[in-house]
């Protein structure tokens, strides 16, 4: 049965000392302050092959990893063929930008000039 209470008899409360001991935690208690972190399961990440880096496709490679081992060999064989082909050499370039050449002599004269050293005057077969 329960036992009856006298509401007329005085009440003992715990002293300030108490109160505190309840509240903090002893050296034994797994009480924490802070918030729990939850624990998550660890996911399993591959690492990708050709660089070195996580990877979180379906094959363990980046696409574009897959792509630059895919056509490693061909881009050797291109750079092998683009260095065994010979140079084609430009002529030298001794015109100035803002320069003409004499139709007579072939010498090369400023845009400005009207009339050549050997004598041709550049501007006089207009009508």
């Amino acid at each position: 049965m329960r036992e009856q209470i006298d509401y007329n008899e005085p009440c003992e409360l715990p002293s300030h000392d108490q109160v505190l001991n309840l509240r903090t935690p002893t050296a034994g208690s797994h009480v924490s302050i802070l918030k729990p972190t939850p624990e998550l399961p660890q996911v399993a990440t591959s690492v990708c092959p050709f660089c070195g880096k996580k990877s979180y496709s379906r094959d363990g490679i980046h696409p574009q990893c897959a792509l630059n081992q895919a056509d490693a060999a061909r881009n050797e064989k291109l750079r092998a063929s683009r260095k065994a082909a010979q140079k084609v050499e430009k002529p030298a370039a001794n015109r100035r930008h803002l320069s003409k050449s004499c139709p007579e002599c072939g010498t090369n004269v400023h845009i400005r000039v009207m009339a050549c050293a050997c004598g041709h005057v550049f501007g006089s077969s207009r009508s």
